[in-house]
């Protein structure tokens, strides 16, 4: 990722990017849609041109106008480790 929006984008600045309202209200529909900007990597022997981490990828050529869903895990933590700092502070107080 190279740049992430900082807010929710609306359909508006969504038609703007895509250039056609009727796939910006399909991408905005599901609720709250944030901006992400990518780098791909190339791969001149994917079909698809490009480098994937979990597979060879579509078997298919990714153009611009190519949509798609992914899931961007930006963190993984057990549920304890938020509740271990306050925890700390509870045997600490007198």
């Amino acid at each position: 990722m190279t740049r992430v929006s900082e807010f929710p984008v609306s359909p508006q600045a969504a038609s703007n990017l895509v250039n056609n309202a009727s796939i910006a209200q399909a991408l905005t529909e599901g609720g709250r849609v944030i901006e992400v900007f990518v780098d791909l990597e190339p791969d001149n022997f994917a079909p698809s041109g490009y480098k994937w981490t979990s597979s060879r990828g579509p078997n298919k050529r990714i153009v611009g106008t190519t949509t798609g869903a992914v899931r961007v895990t930006v963190e993984a933590r057990a549920p304890i480790t938020f509740v271990l700092p306050f925890l700390r502070t509870l045997g600490r107080e007198k």
